[in-house]
């Protein structure tokens, strides 16, 4: 009798997790879909997406190299609505290192990789990147965000994806200051 309740309580968890990876699943794709209706109905030209993390990839970073733009998206589920924001080149005007609620300029920062080494705790890594928009003056890119500290020791997926990110947006950086 006890093993037939514990095999249905497990049933009923699998079940459940289940269900909650199709909605998952369909947010993603619905998100996804939008997103590449725009692009393809605005002939936009993607050189590079990047997943925004905290947005089960309803939330996409596009850099458009043929046209100098770069895209922000983010779908929201709840009233099926597609965010776009455009930036030109020359409207990005800084990439910064978010450390724990600290901000410092990249160049500040002598390697990531070396950061990693450490065994210091962090409970906020990412980046965040400034725009010329009072509308929308900054975004900020969470890697990492959490309650407790955590080390950046064995978290190499999230160091590279940041690396990706500042690499990236130097480049744009750059790029937006030979276009002034």
């Amino acid at each position: 009798m006890v093993y037939f309740i514990l095999i249905c309580v497990l049933v009923c968890i699998i079940g459940s997790i289940r269900a909650i990876s199709k909605t998952k699943a369909k947010m993603m794709q619905s998100g996804n879909e939008m997103i590449n209706e725009f692009i393809n109905k605005n002939n936009i030209s993607m050189t590079k997406a990047i997943n925004i993390p905290g947005y089960n990839g309803s939330g996409k970073f596009i850099i458009d190299d043929v046209n100098k733009f770069v895209h922000y998206f983010v779908y929201t589920k709840g009233n099926s609505n597609l965010f776009h924001k455009q930036f030109s080149y020359k409207d990005i005007l800084k990439c910064e290192l978010i450390k724990d609620g600290r901000i410092a300029l990249v160049k500040d920062v002598f390697s990531i990789i070396d950061m990693a080494n450490k065994k210091e705790y962090i409970k906020k890594f990412g980046i965040r990147i400034t725009f010329n928009d009072l509308d929308f003056p900054y975004l900020d890119v969470y890697f990492i965000k959490s309650s407790v500290g955590v080390t950046l020791t064995g978290l190499g997926d999230k160091v590279s994806l940041t690396n990706e990110w500042l690499s990236s947006m130097n480049i744009i950086i750059d790029r937006g200051k030979a276009m002034a």
